[in-house]
């Protein structure tokens, strides 16, 4: 089953691409005339060239940075995930206690984190307080998502309002002086979502987009589906424009991660994606503010069938071909230490001039 209007990828304006295409050159030539041979740290200098594109700088800097993440409900996980809703917020109490897997990645890399409660269906536990180094916002817009196979995930007004949410967290972090923005989620049953979101985008068919989430058996795996394609039929013959048709499918937190990948991509903030709910947040972003994608790094290929075909439309790279699944921005944490020593490759190393002329110093003196 596909939807009926694919979307195609927005290039960004001739403007944009020239000036994308002169940073690379600049960030190249600094590249070849450092004190290496040319080209010799491999992908690492694939990825300088990427930082600064992203940036628009070829001094690039990536801290501070802040993890930011989004939390929600599903009422249609019932129908397609091997967990339960209420492990939503006990994740994300874990999370913001410090014990997830994003927790501890976020406090190795340096990284700042804020987890927001969306639209979670009950307090997570969090309003007492966080570990050191993590903050917490109960905004609460909705009681989670209604089941997308017979009504819409959320109400225009919720929609707008998580939207703004997302734009309001990217301007407050433009506030903090955030270099990185690496966004990141929370919600059982949200694959289900970004499942049905990339076969409205990119006119796949169930099958392509519908993965295994956080671990279907082939009897869970098979009901998803059905859910997928039941939830893509009645928002497909309700809404008529694609932007309606992602919000009958989309949970809040999906929303509110969207609003702040386009509203950073506006500011200057480059932000770094994690998996297949990122992508399908991209996918919204971009449908309402294109061309917002160039500012954007993808961390990782995740094991969902729908995030390859989600950054090959949004035409970004992976760089950590690693099958990984587990959201919460855990990927896109692990691509910091890379980006930190891409940096320091463009920023840091000395050219081969400065190092002859150093070494010419020396045996004169």
């Amino acid at each position: 089953m596909t939807s009926s209007t694919p979307i195609q990828p927005t290039p960004c304006s001739t403007a944009v691409r020239d000036a994308d295409a002169a940073l690379r050159r600049t960030v190249r030539a600094r590249l070849d005339s450092l004190a290496k041979p040319p080209g010799s740290m491999g992908r690492l200098e694939e990825l300088a060239e990427a930082l600064c594109v992203a940036q628009r700088t070829s001094t690039p800097r990536t801290r501070p940075r802040l993890h930011l993440v989004y939390c929600g409900d599903h009422d249609a996980a019932v129908a397609t995930s091997a967990w339960p809703s209420s492990v939503s917020a006990l994740v994300a109490r874990t999370l913001g206690r410090g014990g997830a897997v994003s927790s501890v990645l976020a406090r190795r890399f340096e990284t700042r984190t804020r987890v927001v409660d969306v639209s979670l269906f009950g307090e997570c536990g969090l309003e007492a307080g966080c570990a050191d180094g993590i903050e917490f916002l109960a905004a609460r817009l909705a009681p989670g998502a209604k089941d997308i196979r017979h009504e819409d995930a959320l109400s225009p007004e919720q929609f707008e309002a998580c939207w703004r949410l997302g734009v309001s967290e990217a301007e407050r972090a433009a506030q903090r002086g955030f270099r990185l923005l690496v966004p990141g989620e929370v919600g059982i049953g949200n694959t289900a979502s970004a499942a049905a979101m990339a076969v409205l985008a990119l006119g796949l068919t169930v099958e392509e987009a519908t993965g295994r989430g956080a671990g279907c058996d082939d009897t869970r795996h098979e009901a998803k589906r059905r859910a997928v394609a039941q939830a893509v039929e009645r928002a497909a013959a309700c809404q008529a424009d694609l932007t309606g048709r992602l919000r009958a499918v989309a949970g809040g937190e999906l929303v509110a991660m969207a609003g702040t990948l386009a509203r950073a991509s506006e500011i200057g903030i480059a932000s770094v994606l994690d998996g297949a709910l990122a992508a399908a947040a991209g996918l919204l972003a971009r449908e309402r503010s294109p061309g917002c994608e160039s500012r954007w790094l993808a961390s990782h290929l995740g094991a969902e069938p729908s995030h390859r075909h989600a950054l090959e439309s949004l035409r970004l790279e992976p760089w950590l071909p690693w099958g990984m699944r587990l959201g919460e921005g855990s990927g896109a944490l692990l691509l910091l230490p890379l980006l930190d020593a891409a940096a320091d490759l463009v920023c840091a190393v000395a050219t081969l001039e400065e190092a002859l002329g150093g070494a010419s110093g020396e045996v004169g003196r």
